[in-house]
């Protein structure tokens, strides 16, 4: 996965949820991220100290998601600098383009039977029958009361675009 980090020429942190703090080091090795990747294509939000830097990790975003969410202590988001692969200019991504955020949209899951703790897939791994169920709850929860219409929208086009790769 391609993140935005912060680092202090020896080691990088990365975010990867909206309340998500990380940090390291002291003084002027100090280096925060806080406040997620910008998958939304919304901006990123939050407060930051280091140097930004584009990283490549070999962690899926539900991996990392699923860490910050589950793990305590957590497995990710603090690296040495020299144990991640750094991103040249031509490799950051476009953060607002549909196919960066189909690529890396996840989706909380409780599992087949709705009593498993939930987890966090990427879209793109779901199978065909799992996604339409998907796409079908989320045309459901458009007539609720207070419904964020506009973001269920965006997670359902990315749904249905799975689902056409997958047909």
């Amino acid at each position: 996965m391609k993140l935005l980090g912060f680092h202090n020429n020896k080691q990088v942190v990365a975010s990867v949820a909206r309340h998500d703090y990380r940090t390291i080091g002291e003084g002027e090795d100090r280096i925060i991220m806080d406040g997620g990747q910008d998958l939304d294509g919304h901006g990123w939000y939050g407060q930051c100290w280091g140097k930004p830097i584009w990283i490549m990790v070999p962690q899926t975003f539900a991996e990392l998601y699923n860490d910050w969410n589950l793990n305590k202590p957590r497995k990710y988001g603090l690296w040495n600098l020299e144990d991640v692969r750094l991103l040249s200019p031509e490799e950051i991504p476009d953060t607002e383009s549909f196919e960066w955020r189909a690529e890396n949209a996840i989706w909380g899951t409780n599992g087949p039977d709705g009593k498993s703790l939930t987890t966090y897939v990427l879209l793109k791994d779901c199978e065909l029958g799992h996604l339409e169920k998907i796409s079908q709850l989320l045309e459901s929860r458009k007539n609720l009361p207070f419904s964020p219409i506009e973001e269920i929208e965006q997670i359902k086009e990315i749904v249905d675009y799975w689902i056409k790769q997958k047909s």
